[in-house]
């Protein structure tokens, strides 16, 4: 009973609805087993690429590494816990790989990062990515009810960031060397940022939550790319406050983490709960491809622009391998 009860599973695993299908690429990249190995000291530093210069960085260049090193992160995790939660060998063996092949792009991506002189300054550098991925996410969203939650949630980063300008600011900085001069004012006051737990879930309060079956693969992408962004957010305030002595300071990292945790629920509440470790993958995949494809097209450093054209050749084949899988 036990064995037919897991091979039911391992069935329904590997049945996917048909906007994921769309996400499967037809061609491959370079072999899983080639992005992986060596996997040792010396292999790790073979990954390591020259930062880029605090101050001199264009803010476009800095907000596509952290954008995409969120997205990394929380792919990495993802993949752990899919090795968790399946029980065929191969598949299993299959998602340790992937955990492991996104360990190394987050690695990667990092060792590009400028270093920053204070903890303000990648605040304010990761609220100006999170603003620039919503307004992206926003301008080519067709769900009504998504695209009011993205909403919702940029009006709340539009005052973490104004705050960490301030902050940048009184050190002696410019801001505007991060921000490039946009605008990030009129977001919602702090006090009102609170929800109730019940208004987190957004689709039921919104009846937002999408349809696996007759969903937009862009709005599983840009749901997919929220919801990485904002854990990561959640996880970098953490370090912000462990790394700021300013008592005040350290009070507001600690309430901008509180709603990233908001963010989140509200993120993750707009999926349909029935999806599959399978079909989530393919999602993370699609995200992968879909921005590395289109920032290293217009990503101004020629030397970041090459780790995104790596990149994407190494997703194409991650998303193949687990294409294989979908009946």
């Amino acid at each position: 009973m036990a064995t037919r009860a897991k091979q039911t599973a391992a069935k329904s695993m590997m049945e996917i609805s048909e906007p994921f299908k769309r996400l499967i690429p037809d061609r491959s990249g370079e072999s899983l087993e080639e992005q992986i190995f060596p996997w040792n000291v010396e292999g790790m530093k073979k990954n390591l690429n020259q930062p880029t210069e605090l101050h001199k960085a264009d803010p476009t260049t800095v907000t596509n590494i952290l954008q995409m090193a969120a997205v990394e992160l929380q792919h990495w995790a993802a993949y752990n816990a899919s090795a968790k939660y399946v029980t065929d060998k191969t598949m299993k063996d299959m998602f340790i790989s992937l955990a492991r092949a996104e360990e190394i792009h987050h690695l990667k991506l990092l060792s590009l990062l400028p270093k920053m002189h204070d903890a303000s300054e990648m605040v304010l550098t990761s609220e100006v990515a999170l603003l620039s991925m919503y307004s992206d996410c926003i301008d080519n969203e067709s769900d009504p009810a998504v695209s009011e939650a993205f909403f919702y949630v940029f009006n709340d980063h539009l005052t973490h960031a104004e705050y960490a300008a301030g902050i940048v600011q009184k050190m002696g900085c410019d801001p505007g060397t991060f921000t490039s001069g946009a605008d990030i004012s009129g977001g919602r006051p702090l006090n009102h940022q609170f929800m109730k737990p019940e208004d987190t879930v957004w689709h039921g309060k919104y009846d937002g939550a999408y349809d696996k079956n007759r969903v937009d693969p862009m709005t599983l992408i840009n749901v997919d790319m929220a919801n990485a962004a904002e854990l990561a957010a959640w996880e970098g305030y953490s370090c912000a406050m462990k790394n700021t002595d300013d008592q005040a300071i350290r009070l507001h990292y600690g309430t901008f983490r509180s709603i990233e945790g908001q963010h989140v629920a509200i993120i993750d509440s707009l999926k349909d709960p029935t999806e599959t470790p399978l079909e989530r993958s393919l999602v993370h995949e699609a995200v992968e491809i879909s921005n590395y494809g289109r920032k290293m097209k217009y990503e101004p450093d020629e030397n970041v622009r090459k780790v995104f054209q790596e990149l994407y050749e190494e997703d194409m084949e991650q998303a193949r391998l687990l294409g294989q899988w979908a009946k």
